[in-house]
C-alpha cells in the first residue's frame, strides 16, 4: 500500500540515523520514528487515503532521539492549539 518493504524502510532508517546514535539505540527507544510533517497534520480515513500514503512516505519519516521527539511533538500540538484560538 505504502510503496514500500519493512526492509526498505530499515535500510532507509538505518543509512539516516543521527550522529553519535546506532540501530540498537532505536530498538532500545533512545530514538523513536519521527515524522517530518506531523500526523496530526494529515487528514486520513484508510490507509487506501493520500493523506495516510503521504504521512508514511520514506521521505517524511527520520529518526530522532526519543526527548527531542516528543518536545517536538508537544510543542507543535501546543502552537496548533493556540493557533486555532485566534
Amino acid at each position: 500500500k505504502l510503496g514500500y518493504k519493512m526492509k526498505d524502510l530499515r535500510t532507509y532508517l538505518k543509512n539516516r540515523i543521527p550522529e553519535g546514535y546506532t540501530w540498537q539505540d532505536y530498538i532500545n527507544g533512545k530514538l523513536q520514528l519521527d515524522h517530518i510533517i506531523p500526523r496530526y497534520l494529515f487528514d486520513y480515513q484508510t490507509i487506501n487515503d493520500t493523506s495516510f500514503k503521504k504521512c508514511w512516505a520514506m521521505k517524511n519519516l527520520r529518526l530522532l532521539p526519543a526527548r527531542k521527539n516528543k518536545l517536538n511533538y508537544y510543542t507543535g500540538v501546543r502552537n496548533v492549539k493556540q493557533e486555532a484560538l485566534c
